[in-house]
């Protein structure tokens, strides 16, 4: 799958470890760390342990630096290659990855896990239907626990900020669309001038993040569009590539986030169709000055 049809490959080439965090802090970084390195700690030695979703092997990379006996494969439906995109994780040496990986045609046998783990990703696959079919790789009594979107956390919050951003910049005729023109020579700097200052004048949050890096990158082609005009288009498709990309991402995002009723229902279901009981919980920092949720903690075990 390209990079245009998925936009977490994107994403992943990239040199980061961790995703969907909305406020990026190493509070946040840590209290991920330590469920995963709890749950690494927890395993038999030797364990068989299948990570969903890997992106670039974050929940792998923090099991392995407590438990170095792991036997850990990580899929990504995403075309990853950690080794390759990440520095500072030699760890990661170690798993086996598997790309373009979707989560319902895995290359596994059933029943060939000790774990399975998942930070951010298989809620992403439909979180039932994933579940059913990832749970019959699980040997009896093996154990799993993912960290799903909460659709009430600050990571969901602030990710619709952003959409409402993007697709103020993707809309159609918008300022990439005729950013695009420009470049083919379709319409000229003038209307593109026009819209950047009636986007500016819209009532909505404009993030440096975000508006700020897309008026610089349309600066740095209008300046150099004359001299250097090769350079100047394959900047413009590049971002327009990048931002749209980041919308899809975070539209998928929203999608991914659970409510209270979804899990129960999601509990009640595995109970009744798989006898597999499991329990959840909100994840919640408290950064002194307020209370940050982060997601649900799902765990769960097959009966022997």
């Amino acid at each position: 799958m390209s990079q245009e049809q998925n936009p977490w490959s994107l994403y992943w080439s990239a040199d980061r470890l961790h995703s969907c965090v909305a406020q990026a802090t190493d509070q946040d970084q840590t209290v991920l760390n330590e469920l995963w390195r709890s749950f690494a700690q927890s395993l038999d030695s030797g364990a068989k342990v299948l990570d969903l979703a890997t992106g670039n092997g974050a929940v792998a990379s923090a099991m392995l630096a407590v438990r170095s006996d792991l036997d850990i494969d990580a899929v990504d439906k995403a075309s990853i290659d950690p080794t390759s995109y990440l520095s500072g994780q030699e760890n990661l040496a170690a798993v086996r990855f598997h790309a373009d990986t979707d989560l319902f045609e895995m290359p596994f046998e059933l029943s060939t896990f000790d774990a399975i783990t998942s930070q951010f990703g298989i809620e992403y696959a439909g979180f039932s239907e994933a579940s059913s079919t990832v749970l019959s790789l699980l040997k009896p009594g093996g154990r799993f626990r993912y960290v799903v979107h909460h659709s009430q956390s600050d990571i969901i919050a602030s990710s619709r900020v952003k959409v409402t951003e993007l697709e103020q910049l993707t809309q159609v005729n918008g300022l990439l669309d005729t950013l695009i023109k420009v470049l083919r020579r379709e319409t000229d700097f003038n209307e593109l001038e026009q819209l950047g200052a009636a986007y500016l004048e819209q009532d909505i949050v404009r993030t440096e993040a975000v508006s700020g890096q897309v008026f610089l990158g349309i600066e740095k082609i209008a300046s150099g569009l004359q001299l250097r005009p090769k350079e100047s288009i394959e900047l413009g498709v590049a971002m327009n590539l990048r931002v749209r990309s980041e919308l899809s991402r975070l539209q998928q995002l929203l999608a991914a986030g659970r409510s209270e009723d979804e899990m129960l229902a999601w509990q009640q279901g595995l109970l009744s169709d798989a006898g597999i009981s499991a329990s959840f919980e909100p994840i919640v920092i408290d950064r002194q000055e307020s209370l940050y949720l982060l997601g649900w903690l799902v765990s769960g075990q097959k009966p022997a």
